[in-house]
């Protein structure tokens, strides 16, 4: 939870020097509960990600393809539903699977990323 802080306040102090001169008080609020929202979010996805690198016995070397892949099916999951969603996914598990990354790890992260949004 510290680190969130952290983060938090990293953000909030780029907004108020950055832009502060021009965005209201409430729109630097709203921007900030917007990237604890994400960050936590992202924090989620790479931990179910990295439950089945472990279980797998992943060499860590490759985490951060793999983490990639995660954080790629969050920004669909959050853009595209249904059946757009299933299309959406496919075409990014081939394109990883191309880059050489296994295609049953990468189900396997997939669904703990949507089970841990979902």
């Amino acid at each position: 939870m510290k680190e969130l802080e952290k983060a938090v306040q990293r953000y909030y102090n780029k907004i108020v020097n950055k832009m502060g001169k021009n965005l209201s008080p409430e729109s630097i609020n709203f921007m900030t509960k917007n990237y604890a929202i994400a960050y936590e979010t992202q924090r989620r996805v790479d931990r179910a990600a990295q439950v089945v690198l472990r279980s797998k016995g992943v060499p860590t070397i490759q985490y951060v393809s793999y983490l990639a892949f995660a954080r790629e099916v969050w920004g669909r999951a959050r853009r595209f539903s249904g059946r757009s969603l299933q299309n959406e996914l496919t075409l990014t598990r081939n394109h990883w699977q191309g880059r050489g990354l296994n295609l049953e790890i990468l189900k396997e992260i997939e669904e703990n990323v949507l089970r841990v949004l979902y």
